[in-house]
Formats: structure tokens, C-alpha cells, sequence
């Protein structure tokens, strides 16, 4: 691969709580017995309640103590976070299933704020590593939802979003931009994190790369001449993207998926001079198509537009969805750049590496000065998801504790860790419907998937 390799950066800790047992006592506020006894224990999109395998529906009230309600690994970093109180008291941990109480620990007075500028109390419970079902309570304040901890927290995740997104992605009534992207995100996925080499020896196609090209099929059914540029754009780089999955397994099939990615990228090279064309659309196209082919035009265009560049503000707070866009673009096109297997213009590959450094060590800098928002001040789905995917690829090639924790604290924050107190994978990945354009689920979704792999595959190396 081109990609440049960093300097790692330092681990964080936070400091561990207490351990303890002792009476129980009713300090609950705001969720009732029911909620804590039978619900949220959903592990993803779309979660079904264990005991009754009815879908899981949450309180009406929003909770005043926040939690992942997916649940933990044994040895993650667990925080939770207090709404309702500013002064600092003690809390403690319920064992559901035994209602005895597993640990107590102290709140601690932060200038963090939630979503709405509530002042926010915070407990730190890492040492609680015992598998099992708990719920937190505290007096004055509330109960939290139902929680697990367990050693294949992640696993399960992982499950229900993968089913969830190829569900959404599959239905041909979807709007096409969403279901281009979101194959794109999973061929991400698959080129990042699948294990290919079972495959490659049985020579049989994965299951996975079945499940894509088959949509890549759906999509084939479109008319790309009535594609605005956006549109052609992204189905472009997914048509490119799957020829350079599939023909390792189907050479002859694999050709149809490159002709039409490449009939695309003509058409929108056409568009130059006719309308108002974002240079940034043909640059994305051509470095996802030098990747997956090597041929010197496409290089040229990636470099004669890198070298036009003078640095790209991406993925900032309260972007349209358009620039979003386009954000989105620019960075797989870069990482299609430095991770191809072609030559590359070093100092060219080394800006853009130093680029999307700078901007995970800035999401960095806001998670410390606000955990609780995690990676955006904005609650936004797309935006948030976006985010954690730069962070993602910087630890890929920095493989950093650091930002591992982030993509966690991320996965955490839209699983309950939030202002609301809810789930959004159960909302099929709409955190705020006035922001994020509707139908754009299975991509969010898919972006989350790509976090998701690479917090599990960071923790395989552990």
C-alpha cells in the first residue's frame, strides 16, 4: 500500500472505581422496575427484548443516568454520566439478576455539558469486569436502563447493524445516492476487516462479497445519463470498488462492474464545461479508479488536482448535507490514494496523510475538553459518523489506545450515552431527523459498521 506511516501517539487512562456489595435500596427516579427488569438490553439496530422477543421500547421519560444500554466489553474504559444534580454524591451498580449491589462509586463535578447545556456529573466504573446483567442508580437522580457486560459485546453489535444496513441497502425503493454510498461503506468494510483468506484458498466468492455484488447488481439497473453529479459520482467509485473485490474470484463478471464505472466517470468528465462541476467529484473518482486499475490518465487527474489544493476544511460543525457530500468525496478519495498499490507521489501522499492526522488530533482535542459529545458538538448522525471514520483510518496506520478509545466513546454515544438517553441504531441511525437527510439510514449505519471494525479489530491484536 502507498500509506505513510505516523509517529504513535500516547494512551489515556481514567481512574478505576470500587468494587462493593451491600443492602439495596430503592434510589430510582424518572425509570421504572419494568424498564430496568425486561427492557433495553438491545444489542444494535432493530433490537428485540430478550425475555418476551418483542421489539424493545424505551421509557417515555428521558433517563437522568446515561449509559451504553448495549453494554460494555469487560475491559473497555465505562463511564456514565449524571443529568439533574450539580452537587457530586455517590452511586451504585445493581446486579439484576441477583439484586444485590456489585459496586459503588462516586460522581464527579465536571464543566462538561449534554446536548441541551445540562451540567453533567460523571462516574467511572472500569473495574466492574464480571459478566452480567446491572443497572446504575443513584439517589435524586434516577436509574439507568438495563446494561450487559460481556466478552462479545461487540460481536453482537456488530451482528444486528450488519443485518440492518444490508436490509436498508437492498430495498430498490430506497433513494439511489444512499444505497451507492452505503455499498461503498461496506466494500470499505470488506477490503479493511474480512478475513479473505479461507476464500482465497477455497477460491469460492465470500458471502459478503455475494451480498454486495448483488446490489452492485440492483444499482446496474439504473440509468446513469439521468445522474446528477453527485450520483454519478458515487456510483462510479462503487462500480470501481466492486471490480476490484470481485475479480479476484470472477475476472469476466468483475470487467462489467469496471465498464461502468468507467462509462460513468466519461459522463461526468462530459458535464465539465456544461455545468457548474465540482472538481472534487472527478479527483474522488479518479483515485478510486487508479486504485483499482493503476492506469497513468487517472493519476494524472489525482495529481494535477492535489497539487491545485491548499489544504480542505472537512467534516465541520453545522455542514449542509451537500458539502457533507463532498467532504465525504474528498476523503475516500484520499484514502482510495494512500492505500493504493500503484506508485504515488510521496510528498503529495504525505500532505494528505498529515491532513487527515491533524484533523483526528483536532476531534481528539474536543472529546477531552467534552467526553460526553464525544466527536461533534453537533448531534448529527452523519456528521459524527464521518468523524470517527478519519479517526478510524489515522489508528489504522497509527494504532493508538488513544483514538480507539474515541471510536468507542463514539459507539457508546449513539447507543444511549447521549443526550436523550436513547439508542439511535434503534432509529436505523438518525440521531437528529431535521439534519440528516432522509433515507440516508443504511449509509450512517454503514459508517458505523467501518468503526465498529476497527475497534474489534484493535482489540484482536490486544
Amino acid at each position: 500500500m502507498g500509506i505513510c506511516f505516523l509517529a504513535g501517539l500516547s494512551a489515556c487512562t481514567n481512574p478505576a472505581g470500587e468494587v462493593s456489595r451491600g443492602t439495596e435500596e430503592n434510589f430510582s427516579a424518572g425509570i421504572t422496575d419494568e424498564n430496568v427488569d425486561k427492557g433495553n438490553e438491545s444489542e444494535g439496530l432493530y433490537a428485540e427484548n430478550s425475555d418476551s422477543g418483542e421489539a424493545d421500547v424505551q421509557s417515555s421519560k428521558t433517563p437522568k443516568v446515561l449509559i451504553d444500554i448495549n453494554g460494555y466489553c469487560p475491559d473497555d474504559e465505562k463511564t456514565v454520566f449524571f443529568v439533574g444534580n450539580e452537587e457530586p454524591g455517590s452511586f451504585r451498580i445493581i446486579n439484576t439478576d441477583t439484586r444485590e449491589e456489585v459496586y459503588k462509586g462516586a460522581m464527579i463535578a465536571t464543566s462538561e455539558q449534554g446536548g441541551n447545556g445540562e451540567v453533567l456529573l460523571k462516574g467511572d466504573f472500569s473495574s466492574l469486569k464480571e459478566e452480567g446483567s446491572y443497572y446504575i442508580e443513584a439517589p435524586h437522580i434516577g436509574r439507568s436502563y438495563t446494561f450487559r457486560i460481556k466478552e462479545d459485546h461487540f460481536d453482537g453489535v456488530y451482528d444486528k447493524l450488519e443485518k440492518a444496513v444490508w436490509e436498508e441497502t437492498a430495498r430498490s425503493e430506497g433513494v439511489f445516492l444512499y444505497r451507492a454510498q452505503a455499498l461503498s461503506w461496506m466494500l470499505n468494510y470488506y477490503e479493511y476487516y474480512e478475513e479473505k483468506e479461507e476464500a482465497a484458498l477455497s477460491g469460492e466468492m465470500p458471502d459478503f462479497l455475494k451480498k454486495a455484488e448483488e446490489l452492485g447488481e440492483n444499482l446496474l439497473e439504473e440509468k446513469p445519463q439521468e445522474m446528477d453529479q453527485k450520483e454519478l459520482a458515487f456510483y462510479c467509485a462503487t462500480m470501481a470498488q466492486l471490480y476490484e473485490q470481485v475479480k479476484e474470484y470472477d475476472a469476466r463478471e468483475a470487467g462489467k462492474f469496471l465498464k461502468e464505472g468507467e462509462n460513468a466517470y466519461k459522463l461526468l468528465e462530459g458535464r465539465r464545461y456544461e455545468e457548474d462541476l465540482d472538481e472534487v467529484w472527478l479527483f474522488y473518482d479518479s483515485a478510486v479508479l487508479y486504485k483499482a486499475t493503476g492506469y497513468t490518465r487517472y493519476h494524472n487527474v489525482v495529481k494535477n488536482y492535489l497539487k491545485q489544493q491548499d489544504g480542505r476544511n472537512f467534516f465541520e460543525e453545522d455542514a449542509e448535507e451537500e458539502q457533507l457530500l463532498a467532504d465525504e468525496a474528498y476523503v475516500h478519495g484520499a484514502v482510495a490514494y494512500l492505500s493504493t498499490v500503484f506508485s504515488v507521489d510521496i510528498d503529495l501522499c504525505s500532505a494528505l496523510m498529515e491532513e487527515l492526522a491533524d484533523k483526528a488530533e483536532s476531534i481528539e482535542e474536543e472529546r477531552e475538553e467534552n467526553a460526553f459529545l464525544c466527536a461533534s458538538k453537533e448531534q448529527r448522525n452523519r456528521l459524527l459518523a464521518d468523524r470517527l471514520y478519519v479517526v478510524a483510518i489515522v489508528e489504522h496506520v497509527v494504532v493508538s489506545k488513544e483514538y480507539v478509545q474515541t471510536l468507542e466513546d463514539g459507539i457508546h454515544y449513539i447507543n444511549g450515552c447521549n443526550a436523550t438517553g436513547s439508542s439511535f441504531l434503534s432509529e436505523k441511525g438518525v440521531l437528529d431527523k431535521t439534519k440528516d437527510e432522509k433515507g440516508s439510514d443504511a449509509v450512517i449505519g454503514s459508517a458505523y459498521l467501518f468503526v465498529l471494525g476497527e475497534i474489534m479489530e484493535s482489540e484482536a491484536v490486544e
